[in-house]
């Protein structure tokens, strides 16, 4: 007799395959697989906080910086409170029932506060912050193989003076940048493909309009792969 399929036996999600997975339904295993796993869970709240807005991922950091403000002072409180107390072991101390709850919201902060930060780590130079566009308004064409390279091609921005091909292995570290110049198609040579791409991997990329030395609109994600 078959096994019902569950969402535990459906494979781990591909990073590039994240985009397309969120947007199934709530019933499709996959997406199930999504919310319940917790490698795959990460990763799809690091991709969408990736993808919005530089002001949204601000807000959030925020967010967790004041609840880890919060929780030093709870336990510098919880500190000062027992000192009078008898003399004990330290790991007594700082294992004792009062003072679980706040080494378990020490634990949901860091976790929160990593999958926060980083995203705004690493897009920490001021060059490379993303102020936040419609992404319809610069639809991807397919990319295609050209005189040993990739042919990139994109929907032009009405007020872009020029564009900027950004590229980023599929945990989203970015791994370099063209530019694009002026018009929004460019055949990337091979030497300035990412090593990743040339050895056979697959590298997201996304195109970033700008005006006057600032970004104004960015693309989707595309992924580029060798065959």
């Amino acid at each position: 007799m078959s096994t019902k399929p569950t969402p535990h036996s459906v494979p781990c999600i591909d990073a590039e395959a994240l985009d397309a997975v969120m947007s199934l339904p709530e019933s499709d295993l996959r997406r199930a697989h999504l919310c319940e796993c917790p490698r795959c869970h990460a990763l799809a709240e690091s991709y969408a906080m990736f993808l919005a807005p530089a002001d949204t991922r601000a807000a959030q950091a925020d967010d967790a910086d004041r609840a880890f403000d919060a929780l030093r002072a709870q336990l510098l409180a919880g500190s000062s409170a027992s000192a009078p107390a008898l003399r004990r072991s330290t790991w007594h101390e700082w294992f004792a029932p009062a003072l679980r709850p706040a080494w378990a919201l020490a634990a949901l902060t860091i976790l929160a506060g990593g999958a926060l930060l980083l995203p705004r780590l690493q897009s920490s130079a001021p060059s490379h912050v993303l102020r936040g566009a419609d992404s319809a308004a610069m639809a991807l064409v397919a990319p295609a193989a050209q005189d040993g390279g990739v042919k990139l091609a994109w929907k032009a921005f009405a007020t872009a003076d020029d564009y900027t091909v950004v590229f980023y292995s599929p945990a989203l570290e970015e791994l370099g940048r063209v530019d694009a110049g002026a018009q929004p198609i460019i055949v990337v040579p091979a030497a300035r493909l990412p090593k990743a791409y040339v050895q056979g991997g697959a590298v997201l990329y996304r195109v970033v309009a700008n005006r006057g030395g600032d970004e104004v609109a960015r693309s989707s994600v595309g992924t580029i792969h060798r065959k």
